[in-house]
């Protein structure tokens, strides 16, 4: 029954969205009020926002007596901003390779995340006691270059836990005729709306433990992406391969991978507090060349070991999809996923192993999240005011929950199966610093882990 559930869901998702996108327009969209009127309270930048250079200011242009073969000027600004030009001489006359308006801009910026963690075991789950550790550092660039088309780029660099991290790598042309934007280099496969709103956006301190076993995570690829006049409608597809070990995603080694994601805005929102609603869908085709197809996952807690895991399963495909919905009315957001995947495991037969979360957060303070039509994802908040206690002003809080559902067993494959509710509070200093803290309640049974699991964690995050 919940298969045929499921794929009625996405047939429905999936039909809504080429109805949409048949009776579009090619109109501008009229903006909701927030696109109308961006403000720095409510409207945290996009994601085409977060990459698209800023254009070169009067300050940020060399006068006359300045001029050199090689200008470069850094300013802040959200982080450290950069404008490079470089010229040639020809006679007593220096020109420009590039014109003012197609330089090297960018922005560099950092992403840390400090956690610690205490747990109450009980059974025969691992006993691991209290832990603090780093959960990320990642220096980033991120810029357009323009020469003959502008290019947009991104670099992460840095570590996760204790280990050297190589994150996002990649290159983007955007406006590309026929075909929309597109995307080459390392970056996060198109599968889940919680992992593709990003961890520095997440309302928890980790992926929901379904997003955690079958998203795809980093991979290396080319995407196409593109969306319809009225944006109501977002469709991507890649091909990719493995490349850096993800940080939280599938863990199968995977020579290619065909991944494809369509979103559909149902319900567009005229207003701020109006009813927003975001459906879509998503799947792939998985081939392994080293046969081992595995998924696992934490107990949503970075500090703590795989708790279910399948193991390495001796096949070369597997079938993972995944349906989405969301729904946001001012202050409040809720947010399903259900995930699954079909594998046929040669000796150990065919299996069908899924999960699902849902999730809500409500932000006291009156703030709600941005929603990004351009690529159909849920971004981040900018508290409406600062902590500024002098002022008795105390930034944004937000109260949120999860139950999430796990099952990793099938037929004689025992990964194991995870039940879990986790409750969560979030307090944003400013667009750069926020403190949160999670505390949860685990079960997992049929597979190697067997008990309970009491979850108290807390992190630091600094991202500008």
């Amino acid at each position: 029954m919940t298969r045929l559930v499921c794929a009625a869901a996405a047939v429905l998702v999936l039909a809504g969205a080429a109805t949409a996108a048949a009776d579009d327009e090619p109109v501008e969209a009229t903006p909701t009020a927030s696109e109308a009127a961006p403000t720095a309270t409510l409207s945290p930048e996009s994601v085409l926002e977060q990459h698209r250079a800023k254009p070169l200011t009067t300050a940020s242009v060399p006068t006359e007596g300045e001029r050199s073969p090689f200008d470069m000027h850094l300013y802040w600004e959200r982080g450290i901003n950069y404008t490079v030009l470089q010229r040639i001489w020809l006679g007593t006359k220096d020109v420009s390779l590039l014109d003012e308006n197609a330089t090297l801009t960018g922005r560099i910026g950092l992403k840390l995340g400090l956690d610690t963690a205490g747990y109450i075991e009980g059974g025969s789950v691992p006993d691991v006691g209290t832990r603090f550790n780093l959960r990320r550092a990642l220096f980033y660039t991120t810029g357009e270059f323009r020469f003959v088309y502008p290019i947009l780029f991104k670099f992460d660099l840095g570590g996760v836990g204790d280990s050297l991290y190589f994150s996002d790598f990649y290159f983007w042309a955007k406006d590309v005729p026929y075909v929309g934007t597109v995307k080459l280099g390392q970056f996060d496969a198109p599968m889940s709306l919680e992992a593709l709103s990003g961890s520095t956006n997440e309302t928890f301190m980790e992926y929901g433990s379904p997003v955690a076993a079958f998203a795809p995570g980093l991979k290396v690829g080319l995407q196409l992406a593109d969306h319809t006049e009225s944006r109501r409608v977002t469709w991507a597809f890649g091909y990719f391969t493995d490349g850096q070990e993800p940080d939280v995603g599938d863990a199968s080694a995977s020579i290619a991978r065909l991944t494809g994601r369509v979103t559909w805005l149902a319900v567009q929102p005229e207003a701020d507090d109006d009813l927003l609603l975001h459906l879509g869908a998503s799947a792939s085709y998985v081939l392994s060349s080293r046969d081992r197809i595995r998924y696992n996952s934490r107990p949503e807690s970075f500090l703590y070991p795989d708790i279910v895991d399948t193991g390495d399963l001796e096949t070369n495909n597997a079938f993972p999809f995944g349906l989405e919905l969301a729904t946001r009315r001012g202050p409040v957001t809720i947010q399903a996923e259900y995930l699954a995947s079909v594998v046929d495991a040669g000796d150990l037969g065919s299996a069908y192993l899924e999960g699902a979360y849902v999730s809500a957060g409500w932000f006291v303070t009156g703030e709600h999240r941005a929603y990004d039509r351009s690529v159909g994802q849920i971004g981040g908040l900018v508290p409406a005011l600062d902590f500024d206690p002098w002022q008795r002003h105390w930034g944004a809080w937000e109260l949120a929950a999860r139950v999430s559902w796990l099952d990793l067993s099938d037929g004689q494959i025992r990964g194991g199966q995870l039940k879990l509710f986790m409750g969560g509070i979030n307090w944003y200093w400013n667009r750069y610093v926020r403190f949160m803290f999670n505390a949860g309640y685990a079960r997992v049974n049929e597979g190697t882990n067997d008990g309970r699991l009491g979850i108290l964690q807390a992190r630091f995050q600094l991202a500008f």
